[in-house]
């Protein structure tokens, strides 16, 4: 365990040096990196922070305040499907708040989490702008509106 951990550090630290690398002529490219890296693994390890702060001469403490400023830059490994359950007021009229209880006890995890397969990342978000939609699940980008239990447990199959 130990050791593949230690693997997954090196990866991230090699990987994450091609990336920067790639945006060697760009002026100001924390924001590049961090995108390039966040669409990479899938979050913005540690290990690629004190790379990217070390390679680019930046505070390490700037780049952490980036990468947690911007809501779509994680620190935490995300799954490979991001399954969002919005909350707004038109979904909630709708009853989104029983999808989102049907998708927690259907992957068995809580918003936030990731399946222990990390296959998939469920999270809340308070409004999608879509509200003639509601209510709305959105998966890998892709806004799912008017959306039943019966459509989520097909769809939650087929990411599987």
């Amino acid at each position: 365990m130990q050791e593949q951990k230690t693997q997954e550090k090196q990866n991230f630290t090699v990987e994450t040096i091609e990336i920067i690398k790639k945006y060697s002529n760009v002026k100001d490219s924390l924001l590049l990196v961090l995108e390039s890296v966040q669409e990479k693994f899938n979050f913005v390890p540690r290990e690629s922070m004190i790379v990217i702060s070390s390679e680019l001469k930046i505070p390490l403490s700037k780049v952490y305040s980036v990468v947690t400023f911007y809501n779509e830059l994680k620190t935490v490994e995300r799954g490979k499907h991001i399954v969002r359950v919005c909350l707004g007021t038109a979904c909630s009229v709708k009853h989104n708040h029983a999808n989102l209880e049907f998708l927690k006890s259907l992957l068995n995890i809580e918003p936030g989490s990731t399946t222990k397969d990390k296959l998939i990342t469920l999270e809340t978000v308070n409004c999608f702008g879509a509200c003639s939609m509601a209510p709305i699940v959105e998966v890998d980008g892709k806004l799912i509106g008017k959306v039943t239990k019966e459509e989520l447990k097909r769809i939650i199959e087929s990411l599987k």
